[in-house]
């Protein structure tokens, strides 16, 4: 149950664009600002939470099967001159395409098995689930602990449809300390082998976060207040809640998929699903933007990310994603073997160069066109520039040289 294609009008613009995500699931949508990325997410989303809410998949392809039917019954009246069935099939045919009308999105999205879809999702084995841009954790304060199964219950017991914009890890910290009382209870009960189920289960999860966070975690569980604290390198202690602004975007994410994964007890590996991710390069610092992809896909690898960036490091992160220029309406090749510098440069397009480079070059250029009579002028120009030979681009590289061999020849 994967997205095969997105096709369609960006809204509130007309521009047309056509993904074909061939055998990678992930796709990393660029574009210009203003250019339509958040559009296009929030396109998609309302498809998926009008299939969620309203079971529309089914709906929609019953509407179209009811249209193809009543089609193939009016030729057979047309070509017996029973006009009155021939009229009649064609209202019906009128009538469920207003129907099909109202269901009708500018961005169209082809899945490869939407009812199997449907059905996993009814069944908790498949998630949904849309990070807009502006996201923090929202981890709720433990009060003290709660069985696991209520936990899960909970969870559980609501359809996907109220589950679309629900944060399951608000739980995650009642959930942590359950495991920590458990794990102890099991521990003094002398039942090992249930311990260290619970233990590595919370030791996964501190690895993971240690990478995301590129530093030490660990968990420290104050048994006397049931207070749940993260250390990072052992010595800063914090809540979940006092964490950074980019720790808190990036955990979000992360836990959010984990913590569900969890709750419909799959493992990480297993849980498929589509997840959405509006700049996933919100708030996080340059060496995790380059993580923090390649460690979703990794983690959960059944799952289909769509995700928007404006992020050099993110697109030359991996080759396990398809990147989708929506500006230009084209599919871009891997960009692993790029430097951040041409990224920039020829995918994003953006000036690498400091205006006040270019302001040197424009000096320079306008020396050769003088003949080059100001020395003094010309030889502080290009030592200052000589720290900035390297970024310079082909056109204002000639300039250089020629004015460079303008005051050596003379």
């Amino acid at each position: 149950m994967i997205i095969k294609s997105i096709n369609g009008t960006i809204p509130f613009t007309e521009k047309n664009i056509s993904i074909d995500l061939d055998d990678k699931k992930s796709v990393v949508i660029i574009g210009n600002n203003g250019s339509g990325k958040t559009s296009l997410l929030q396109e998609i989303n309302k498809y998926f939470e009008s299939i969620f809410s309203n079971n529309t998949g089914n709906f929609i392809e019953e509407i179209k099967t009811n249209i193809d039917n009543y089609t193939l019954w009016m030729n057979e009246a047309e070509s017996k001159n029973d006009y009155t069935s021939y009229y009649r099939y064609k209202k019906n045919i009128d009538q469920e395409n207003l129907k099909l009308k109202e269901f009708q999105f500018k961005i169209n999205v082809e899945i490869d098995n939407i009812d199997e879809m449907v059905k996993e999702s009814y069944y908790k084995k498949f998630i949904y689930f849309y990070f807009r841009a502006s996201r923090q954790i929202s981890i709720n304060e433990s009060h003290g602990t709660k069985p696991i199964s209520e936990i899960k219950e909970s969870w559980l017991s609501v359809d996907q449809s109220s589950m679309l914009n629900k944060y399951t890890n608000q739980d995650l910290e009642s959930y942590l300390i359950t495991l920590y009382t458990q794990e102890a209870l099991y521990n003094k009960n002398n039942e090992p082998a249930k311990a260290n189920k619970l233990s590595l289960w919370i030791r996964e999860l501190e690895e993971k976060i240690s990478i995301l966070m590129e530093c030490r975690i660990n968990f420290e569980f104050d048994y006397e207040n049931y207070k749940l604290y993260i250390v990072r390198d052992q010595y800063y202690r914090s809540s979940f809640r006092e964490l950074s602004s980019g720790y808190s975007a990036i955990l979000d994410i992360f836990t959010e998929i984990l913590f569900r994964a969890s709750l419909y007890s799959i493992e990480p590996s297993e849980i498929k699903g589509i997840v959405l991710i509006d700049e996933i390069d919100a708030h996080l610092h340059l060496s995790i933007q380059r993580k923090v992809l390649p460690m979703l896909i990794s983690t959960f690898p059944k799952i289909q990310f769509i995700i928007t960036t404006h992020s050099p490091f993110v697109l030359g992160s991996s080759d396990d994603f398809i990147i989708f220029d929506i500006t230009k309406n084209i599919n871009i090749p891997s960009l692993t073997m790029y430097s951040y510098e041409n990224i920039v440069k020829n995918i994003l397009d953006v000036d690498v160069i400091p205006n006040t480079v270019r302001e040197k070059i424009q000096k320079l250029k306008e020396q050769i066109e003088a003949g080059g009579k100001d020395k003094d002028l010309l030889n502080s120009i290009f030592s200052e520039l000589e720290s900035s030979l390297s970024i310079l681009d082909s056109e204002s590289k000639a300039i250089y040289y020629t004015a460079l061999n303008m005051y050596i020849g003379e």
